[in-house]
Parts: structure tokens; C-alpha cells; sequence
């Protein structure tokens, strides 16, 4: 016996239709965003995160990887070589500039060049030349120094500099560069990107087996085993229990609700998901 009303059929057609649509204004192929200024502020951002990472290295490479570091490069490439024998099988092992040479110079050679470029990316000059430079330099160091980089920050930030360069505009001092919008596909895997990474640590928390995130209890020992505590976070970690349920379900809410709302919500829900994921960011950075 059929239950379905007449009208079911075309109103779940018109219901699909509509969240095809948005989905295509998420993706970039539909709409009449230009993106000018939000490419503008992103790579004004991406420029400043390579110059605190390129400063970073350049404080600590020589300790870490230098000829009397702790792990120093020579050593590393020369096990990876010994591992595999071919150049090219190696040097797609750990692609880095540092096959040419292993000295302190190099090093710092290596590190200098990219936080030069990383600044000329913040101040918009050659934005696009400048960012496959950055990038280079950071593979090279990732690359080659394998335990100091283990972090997902370093992949991230990779990831991030090497979708940055196709949609960076071309040209010495490009401005805004109204005439040279960036393609869509650029704008999908930006915005792929973005999701993926929210979306992953948000599944892995309900699928991936760990009580403390089924329950609810994780944000009551997450402040004691913080990897880089804040004084803010010693306060939060002493809130009652009910807070930390909030504070995990609102977890929950950036990782899962607000990718899916950024895609199918229309500009409004991309508007409260940048909105949710500012503030979930900020509660990190300010307490975790």
C-alpha cells in the first residue's frame, strides 16, 4: 500500500535540486563571488604562518640537523640512500634541496630563502613565485629531518602552501587582482581542505573508539595532558563537569555540524560555520 502523498516525488526532487545547487556554490562553479578578498586576507595569513615556521627553523635547524646537531642531515640522507640506491627512489623518499648538500651554510641558506619569500607573500609581492619557494624550502626541511617534523602542524601547513600557489595571483605587485579570479577547482580544494581536516578529527572522535569522547568526559583531563598548556587553560581545566560536556559538544558541532551547514547552508550557513569554527579556533589558541 503506498503512503507517499502525490507531492513527495517532485518536492524531494526540488529538496535535491536545491542542495545540488548550493553544493555548487560551495565548489566555486556557481555564484557570483569573486574571492579578491578573501584570497587577499588567506594568502596574507599563509605568508605570515611561513614566517613564524621559516623564523622557527632558523632559530633551532642548526642544533637540531646541523653538522653537529643533534640528527644532523648527512647522517639522515645517507641511511636513506644506503636504504635505497637508486637517486630517484631516494630522492622521492625525501625530496629536499639538502641532496646538494648537507653544511650549516646550506642550511641556513635553505631557511633564509624561505622566510624571504614567506615575507614577500605578507606584503603581496609576487605572491605566487614567492609561495612555491616557501614551500620548497619547507618540503626540504620536513623532508629530510623527519623526527622534528612529525607534527600534523608541518603537513598542514604543506598542504596549505601548495594549494596557495595556483591560487595566488601572478604578477610583481598584484593587488587585489580583479582580473585574474581564481579558478573554481582552486576554490574546491581550498574549501575541501578546510572541511577534510574538520571533518576527520570529528569522525575519528565518534568512530574511533575512545570512551572519553563517547561520553563526553574527554575535555575533563584534556587541559592535564595539553602539550602546550595556557594559564587560561589551568582556569578552564577547573570548571565544572557540565561545562566540559558543553565544551565537547560544541567540539562536535565544528567538527561535523558546521563542515555540512558550510556546504549545503547557502552563504548564511557558510557565514555561522566561519563564525563556529573562529570561536572553537580561539577557545584552542586560548586555552590549549
Amino acid at each position: 500500500m503506498k503512503t507517499d502523498s502525490p507531492a513527495s516525488a517532485p518536492s524531494l526532487r526540488r529538496t535535491v535540486r536545491a542542495l545540488g545547487r548550493e553544493a555548487a556554490t560551495f565548489a566555486g562553479f556557481s555564484g557570483d563571488a569573486t574571492f579578491c578578498w578573501p584570497r587577499w586576507l588567506l594568502l596574507r595569513a599563509v605568508g605570515l604562518l611561513f614566517v613564524i615556521a621559516f623564523s622557527g627553523i632558523l632559530a633551532e635547524a642548526g642544533a637540531l640537523v646541523g653538522p653537529s646537531g643533534l640528527l644532523p642531515l648527512s647522517r639522515t640522507l645517507t641511511e636513506i640512500s644506503e636504504a635505497h640506491p637508486n637517486p630517484l627512489t631516494a630522492f622521492l623518499r625525501a625530496p629536499s634541496l639538502f641532496w646538494l648538500g648537507t653544511s650549516s651554510t646550506m642550511i641556513l641558506g635553505v631557511g633564509w630563502a624561505g622566510l624571504v619569500a614567506a615575507t614577500l607573500v605578507t606584503f603581496n609581492l609576487r605572491p605566487r613565485v614567492m609561495l612555491g619557494i616557501c614551500w620548497v624550502c619547507l618540503l626540504s626541511f620536513v623532508a629530510a629531518w623527519r623526527g622534528f617534523s612529525a607534527s600534523q602542524v608541518d603537513q598542514l601547513l604543506l598542504e596549505a602552501g601548495l594549494l596557495c600557489i595556483p591560487f595566488a595571483p601572478a604578477g610583481a605587485k598584484p593587488g587585489l587582482a580583479p582580473e585574474q579570479p581564481p579558478y573554481p577547482i582552486v576554490i574546491l580544494t581550498l574549501r575541501w581542505f578546510l572541511l577534510r581536516l574538520m571533518l576527520e578529527n570529528g569522525l575519528v572522535k565518534v568512530f574511533g573508539g575512545d570512551p572519553h569522547w563517547q561520553n563526553l568526559t574527554a575535555l575533563d583531563t584534556l587541559y592535564e595532558t595539553s602539550p602546550f598548556p595556557t594559564l587560561l587553560g589551568y582556569y578552564d581545566h577547573q570548571l565544572p563537569h557540565a561545562y566540559h560536556v558543553g565544551e565537547a559538544v560544541f567540539t562536535y558541532v565544528a567538527e561535523i555540524v558546521a563542515p555540512l551547514v558550510a556546504i549545503f547552508g547557502g552563504r548564511r550557513g557558510r557565514g555561522w560555520a566561519f563564525v563556529v569554527w573562529t570561536l572553537f579556533q580561539a577557545g584552542i589558541q586560548a586555552t590549549n
